[in-house]
């Protein structure tokens, strides 16, 4: 939804406009699809989530200043290539009965979905004809694979699997603990976490943005309502679309329409999703320019966008500001889960967790001058540095001492967030450094 946005990160009315973006009288409710479904209930979780922690929504504020600080840089160096992420996952399946035991062609299936829509490598988003909308269509860069190894660094397919006494699950979390008939999370620092059960009342899926609860972080959604040509989705929601909603707002997405209750004053945050007054669940044909109280003339509100509630056919786009946006996620709040598409996921694990451990880059924030001290077994490093906006301002092999401590100077660089990105002997991990003089 078109709103004005942040546009000076650094000023203290810059941070009461973000911080009143989520303290907005919010209004929520719970719609059922015309075909008795809920289709989503991120935004009701998200409040549930608020009321147990009191903190949450300054966060989120604080991580929107920094959010929008990201995709303001990058629109001033608009030659700039973003980078390209693969997303380690892990599917949990909890299951009460044989048919919620969905197949692992089913899980693989929902992931060819997620890669085909992330990557706009889905064939129907050709079906965008409204006046000037055909060049918003985004590849959003974003790759997924199924983990090769768990958090103990042995061996894994990727997939949970977890009998339960418990007939259905609700947003209240409990399929996220073991001790609740559930699966406990994975490190989400290095894992998606996609849960896949039985939900009560219709629910299709759920999840959760950046900020909250370690042990809660993830996607749920519905067994019956995933990918058909699988045998595991039930139409009209079943060409995987669900999970690409529900991963959307683990990237940090909103409702295209805002969630102000028809107001017309609520914010997606993005600057090209036109303004829409509420969510919708019809299934128009290709090109119909359909209009309302928000979005009063052509090309009219975006009904086909991942982020809205029509049906699955229905469903077939993310936008460029969309893309901006996960694009600033991965970078920043989510960081922790960017890993070589060359690896096939298999730098989750043991390895890097152990890096993780035994390289650490001092002082941090810095003015500039780093140390990065590694395992006494490391004699080289190659380092890559990237800014805020995807840019490699640094690539080298750097010789490590026998002190163990190697030096990388960026003083010639701004202020702002950067990412090592450092390939040793022993694998490859990411971190992130602050220059702030």
């Amino acid at each position: 939804m078109k709103k004005t946005l942040l546009t000076s990160l650094v000023s203290c009315v810059v941070m009461i406009a973000c911080q009143s973006a989520f303290a907005q009288s919010t209004i929520i409710a719970t719609t059922l699809s015309p075909s008795g479904h809920i289709r989503c209930s991120t935004m009701e979780n998200l409040e549930m989530l608020k009321q147990q922690d009191p903190g949450l929504e300054a966060r989120m504020a604080e991580m929107e200043v920094e959010t929008q600080r990201i995709i303001q840089q990058n629109k001033k160096n608009p030659t700039t290539q973003s980078t390209l992420y693969t997303i380690p996952v892990v599917f949990h399946v909890v299951y009460n009965t044989a048919a919620q035991n969905v197949s692992d062609n089913c899980l693989n299936a929902q992931l060819a979905v997620l890669n085909a829509d992330y990557r706009k490598l889905n064939t129907d988003w050709t079906k965008v004809t409204q006046p000037g909308w055909a060049a918003l269509v985004a590849d959003c860069e974003v790759n997924f694979c199924l983990a090769t190894k768990d958090p103990a660094g042995a061996a894994t397919t990727g997939i949970t699997r977890t009998s339960t006494s418990v007939t259905s699950f609700s947003t209240n979390n409990a399929v996220k603990y073991t001790a609740q008939g559930g699966y406990d999370v994975w490190d989400r620092t290095k894992y998606l976490n996609i849960w896949v059960c039985n939900l009560g009342g219709g629910l299709l899926g759920y999840a959760q943005f950046p900020g909250g609860a370690a042990a809660t972080d993830g996607v749920v959604i519905n067994y019956a309502y995933m990918v058909g040509s699988a045998g595991c989705g039930i139409a009209p929601y079943n060409l995987g679309r669900t999970a690409t909603h529900e991963v959307g707002h683990y990237l940090n997405l909103y409702h295209i329409w805002g969630d102000d209750g028809s107001a017309c004053t609520g914010s997606d945050q993005v600057t090209d999703t036109p303004n829409q007054a509420s969510e919708n669940y019809t299934c128009w044909a290709a090109g119909t320019v359909k209009t309302d109280a928000c979005a009063t003339a052509s090309p009219g509100f975006m009904w086909m966008n991942y982020m809205d509630y029509t049906d699955d056919a229905c469903m077939y786009m993310f936008t460029a500001g969309q893309k901006a946006r996960v694009q600033a996620c991965l970078f920043s709040s989510r960081s922790g889960l960017n890993t070589s598409a060359a690896t096939n996921c298999s730098a989750v694990g043991v390895n890097e967790i152990s890096l993780n451990d035994y390289i650490s880059i001092y002082p941090n924030p810095s003015t500039g001058e780093f140390s990065i001290t590694t395992l006494s077994n490391i004699n080289s490093m190659d380092v890559k540095v990237y800014n805020a906006i995807g840019e490699a301002v640094v690539a080298k092999k750097l010789n490590v001492p026998a002190s163990g401590e190697a030096k990388i100077n960026l003083s010639s660089n701004p202020d702002g967030i950067y990412l090592f990105q450092i390939k040793t002997s022993e694998g490859t991990i990411t971190k992130k450094v602050v220059i702030n003089r």
